[in-house]
């Protein structure tokens, strides 16, 4: 079955044009040139229209779009340890003996102050410098 894509809706179709592409001036993609634009899709590309074709690109995510989400991913992230440090706090105030070592406690610390430090850095917020769990803490939030 053929498929066609619409540059002026940025639709694909399969069969004869139909829907939002009828009376619109179409392309006809091979399935395999079908399939390699759903593959990029599916990898986080977005599809662009280039003379006429579509064609699969790395989406673009506007700098305040990205720095917005890294402030709630990183503030997500210090909601979601909290209860360790709360728990932590709570089995030495009991005198219980503590789930966390000290090393495991330090490395809990470590971590959420390096959360709160990534907005100030000079790499935030790419993604690939995001501060990192301690293994042991990772663990616990699993």
């Amino acid at each position: 079955m053929a498929i066609f894509f619409c540059p002026e809706t940025g639709g694909f179709y399969p069969g004869e044009p139909y829907g939002d592409a009828i009376d619109k001036v179409c392309v006809e993609l091979s399935q395999e040139e079908y399939q390699d634009l759903r593959d990029s899709i599916d990898q986080g590309k977005e599809i662009i229209v280039v003379n006429g074709w579509p064609k699969a690109v790395d989406r673009v995510t506007p700098p305040e779009q990205m720095i917005a989400f890294e402030r709630n991913w990183r503030d997500s992230e210090i909601r979601n340890t909290e209860w360790l440090v709360t728990r932590h706090r709570d089995e030495q105030d009991l005198q219980l003996p503590p789930t966390l070592t000290l090393d495991q406690f330090s490395g809990l610390l470590a971590y959420r102050q390096a959360l709160r430090d990534w907005p100030q850095a000079e790499v935030f917020p790419d993604l690939e410098f995001r501060p990192v769990a301690p293994a042991s803490i990772a663990e616990q939030l699993q």
